[in-house]
């Protein structure tokens, strides 16, 4: 990640705190490194909070909470250079390289805490996906009846005005031959 001489002496000298290169860390009141040499090439990374099955059972909310595996890891990449997936029950702190007993040598990697947004995005995802189509049908289905009842609507316009047309055409051809009539009549008075 660097070629900065300094940088590389620090993570040789202490692989496991990383002081210098990272501040101290306050947590609970008390100054903690990213880790502590527990042996010579092994590490006891810090971790601020874990899963605790027990804790879960008999409190839930935040003793519940895993370390985070990203769904859609082959389509986006959240991680930034210095970050990593938690790999155990910590899901917030540090963890770094394993050696071949799974045992930290380092611990200069960051565990990465997702937002809501990226925790939850298969089923917002999904959701979206459910309500638009949903919206989809449904505004469908509504222009579909709407327009037929608009058609239904002007059919029967035009069959009332013609209805009312023909009706008005009786009335009239018969005052034309009542008033015809009228006409023969005073004629034959003349």
């Amino acid at each position: 990640m660097t070629a900065d001489e300094e940088k590389l002496r620090i993570f040789e000298t202490d692989p496991c705190g990383m002081v210098g290169f990272y501040d101290a860390e306050n947590f609970k009141g008390v100054e903690y490194s990213r880790g502590n040499c527990t042996l010579p090439n092994q590490c006891t990374c810090l971790c601020k909070q874990a899963y605790d099955a027990k804790l879960c059972n008999e409190f839930g909310g935040e003793y519940c909470n895993v370390p985070f595996q990203d769904q859609l890891y082959s389509y986006r990449n959240v991680l930034a250079p210095n970050e990593l997936f938690g790999t155990r029950t910590c899901f917030s702190g540090y963890e770094g390289l394993v050696d071949e007993n799974d045992r930290f040598i380092t611990c200069h990697l960051t565990i990465y805490e997702p937002t809501y947004l990226v925790r939850n995005s298969v089923p917002l995802i999904t959701w979206g996906i459910i309500i638009f189509v949903i919206g989809t049908c449904s505004y469908l289905y509504l222009s579909r009846k709407l327009h037929r009842r608009h058609t239904l609507a002007k059919i029967e316009r035009r069959r009332t005005r013609r209805s009312s047309e023909i009706a008005g055409g009786a009335r009239n051809a018969m005052l034309y031959k009542m008033y015809t009539d009228s006409k023969k009549d005073q004629s034959k008075m003349l």
